[in-house]
């Protein structure tokens, strides 16, 4: 009996703390998540390699830039694991992308992750789609 109480006891422990290192987004409109991120592109992925340090870059190539302009061959970072908010993307497929972009003094890198606006493009609603093309997303 008491172990049979020990176990559950530690099966629920289990549950706890995986859902405490889990990944939590923020809810949010699509109007906020245009707003939050850095870039918004919309583009197809060409390519991806894993990285060191957990991470795997997208090479995606960029037929619309819905913010900034970025690079027309777009090398974009997540993390690999979905703990960590990472995203996985499938190569041939076109994506509306978003995410941040860090600069130093030697380089450029564009980072998404699972919280941002990043969806297949066929995903996104045809009114968003429009909204998004006509540029009634840019007042922030």
């Amino acid at each position: 009996m008491k172990l049979t109480i020990v176990t559950i006891v530690c099966v629920v422990l289990i549950n706890f703390i995986s859902e405490a290192y889990g990944c939590t987004c923020l809810p949010g409109t699509d109007q906020e998540r245009f707003c939050s991120a850095t870039f918004v592109s919309r583009g197809r992925v060409t390519d991806m390699k894993p990285l060191k340090g957990g991470e795997i870059e997208y090479t995606v190539a960029v037929n619309y830039n819905f913010k900034i302009k970025v690079p027309s061959t777009l090398k974009v970072r997540s993390n690999q694991s979905s703990a960590a908010c990472g995203i996985i993307l499938d190569k041939g497929v076109e994506y509306l992308i978003s995410g941040t972009v860090r600069k130093d003094r030697y380089r450029t890198r564009y980072y998404t992750n699972s919280c941002r606006w990043t969806r297949r493009w066929q995903d996104i609603k045809p009114d968003t789609q429009q909204k998004l093309l006509k540029g009634q997303f840019n007042s922030c």
